[in-house]
């Protein structure tokens, strides 16, 4: 429970520091409106019918820190019962790297988290996963604009065709890379270590290094909030590698939204 309450306070210090000298006016009114999804979505589905996609990468665990506010803000004492009985669906690549897997599983631990884990290509994982658990009728996703399949998104969409059908939840689209690095540093989020080596971009082993933008002279490398042109993210992320669904953390088939199943947040 301590450290669900720690990050509370700490997002809760956060929005209270409108007035200091550091205030960013942008990503504030981000904070705000993927907080207001949140609970939109909470009012709309109700607690014990969601879950989360958490693979333990900056995005997702940014969605995942304002999802512990929302719930400790209205839950306080209750919010670890609250949140260990949400399932958070972590879908491995074949080739994860070690220390995504056990980020992920100290987030388990520290917040006492309910981790489905499932290694299925990414269409067969979910339709496991909602056999499990067919009361589940969203599922928040930490997609933003700039990721594959990204663009065209919409904060509340349902499913592709093909796919087990669950509304997608998608409050931080529109999030800028320095805008995720610096709410993470500022509410102090606990990350993956892999971010400290120059990795701005997970995928698996096959497909991702540490991005040549961040490296310094002697062969190491900044970590990833270092990097300065955010365009520049996904270089880390080696294209020839053929794409392959099976290794994919995507939820979608296509970049388009489909049609909208709850009103445009």
């Amino acid at each position: 429970m301590e450290a669900i309450r720690q990050l509370g306070l700490n997002i809760q210090n956060f929005l209270n520091s409108k007035n200091s000298p550091n205030y960013d006016e942008l990503l504030f009114q981000h904070v705000e409106y993927s907080l207001d999804a949140i609970q939109t979505a909470v009012d709309k589905f109700g607690l014990t019918n969601i879950a989360m996609s958490f693979n333990g990468g900056k995005d997702c665990l940014v969605l995942f820190a304002l999802l512990v506010y929302v719930v400790w803000k209205h839950a306080g004492e209750e919010s670890e019962s609250i949140l260990s009985k949400i399932p958070f669906v972590f879908v491995r690549p074949t080739d994860e790297f070690q220390e995504m897997d056990d980020f992920v599983f100290e987030c388990q631990k520290l917040y006492n988290l309910k981790v489905v884990a499932l290694t299925d290509p990414m269409k067969e994982a979910f339709r496991k996963f909602m056999q499990t658990a067919p009361t589940t009728k969203a599922i928040f996703i930490g997609i933003r604009r700039l990721d594959p399949h990204g663009m065209h998104r919409i904060t509340f969409e349902p499913t592709d065709h093909g796919w087990p059908q669950f509304t997608r939840i998608q409050p931080i689209l529109d999030w800028s890379y320095h805008e995720v690095w610096e709410f993470i540093l500022k509410t102090k989020v606990k990350y993956c270590r892999l971010y400290d080596k120059g990795y701005t971009s997970l995928g698996g082993k096959r497909d991702t290094a540490p991005n040549p933008e961040l490296r310094k002279p002697d062969g190491t490398y900044f970590p990833a909030y270092e990097l300065k042109d955010e365009k520049l993210e996904r270089s880390g992320r080696n294209l020839t590698v053929p794409f392959e669904r099976s290794l994919s953390r995507d939820l979608y088939d296509s970049s388009h939204s489909s049609q909208v199943s709850l009103k445009e947040h």
